[in-house]
């Protein structure tokens, strides 16, 4: 797998980088900015592995209806990075 040139971009680039190769639906590239051992944590899931991760994602984009990310805020420290984000769906719940 080819990986994207992060050699001196911070974390909180790399993560903006991913997240708009994902709004692309560019999985390939997507996949480039993933770590093989990422921790992902949200209120719904929990991921330690890229690939379940970037599957579960590209399922939100698929089945889901998931049509971009709203990003309120990001927090980095380091390498560690916290992103706020909205989801946008097509989908209508009643």
């Amino acid at each position: 797998m080819e990986k994207n040139d992060s050699s001196q971009k911070s974390a909180k680039d790399i993560i903006m980088e991913y997240f708009q190769a994902a709004d692309r639906q560019d999985w390939q590239s997507a996949r480039g900015y993933l770590s093989d051992n990422l921790s992902y944590v949200s209120p719904v899931n929990s991921f330690d592995r890229a690939e379940t991760y970037l599957k579960y994602f590209e399922h939100q984009y698929q089945i889901r209806g998931l049509t971009k990310l709203d990003v309120k805020k990001v927090f980095a420290d380091g390498n560690d990075v916290c992103l706020l984000q909205e989801y946008n769906s097509q989908i209508m719940c009643f």
